[in-house]
C-alpha cells in the first residue's frame, strides 16, 4: 500500500483537474485462480481532494500476468505522444505527424486548462464578488 500526499494541483490528460489538496491511497493485493496461481495484480486507488471532489473517487485496474520474465516481452507503454494541441479557437484539434504548427507552452502547474477556458470562452466575463466573512457579497 502507497499513501501520496502534497500534489502539485494540476489537469493531467484524460483526468480531471485536482488541486494541491490532493492525497491518494494504492493498493496492489494480488488475485489468484482457485488453485492459488498467481494470476496477476489489482491496482485499486482512492483519490481525496476536499477542494476538486464532493467524495472520494475510486479507481480499480486489473495488471494481468502475461508470463515469466523469461516467456514475456516488455509490456512498453506507448500512449503519451501529445496528437492533440489547443486550436486557434480554443478548442483540441488533432494534429497529424507531419505538420509544423505554431504552439503556446503553458503552464502544467497553473490549471492550464482552466487558463484556456478563460481566454477562449469566457471573455468579457466578469468574477462574482467576493464573500465577506458572513457570507455576504462586498
Amino acid at each position: 500500500m502507497t499513501w501520496t500526499s502534497n500534489v502539485q494541483g494540476c489537469f493531467t490528460h484524460s483526468s480531471w483537474e485536482y488541486s494541491n489538496k490532493m492525497q491518494l491511497i494504492e493498493i496492489w493485493p494480488p488475485r489468484r485462480f482457485a488453485d492459488w496461481r498467481f494470476a496477476g495484480l489489482e491496482h485499486e486507488t482512492v483519490f481525496y481532494d476536499a477542494e476538486a471532489f464532493l467524495q472520494p473517487v475510486r479507481d480499480i485496474r486489473f495488471f494481468s500476468r502475461r508470463g515469466g520474465l523469461e516467456d514475456a516481452p516488455p509490456f512498453h507503454l506507448e500512449h503519451c505522444n501529445q496528437t492533440i494541441f489547443v486550436g486557434d479557437d480554443g478548442r483540441g484539434t488533432q494534429v497529424p505527424p507531419g505538420t509544423t504548427i505554431q504552439y503556446k507552452v503553458r503552464d502544467l502547474y497553473d490549471r492550464p486548462w482552466a487558463r484556456i477556458w478563460e481566454e477562449y470562452f469566457e471573455k468579457g466575463m466578469k468574477r462574482p464578488a467576493e464573500a465577506d466573512e458572513l457570507g455576504g457579497f462586498k
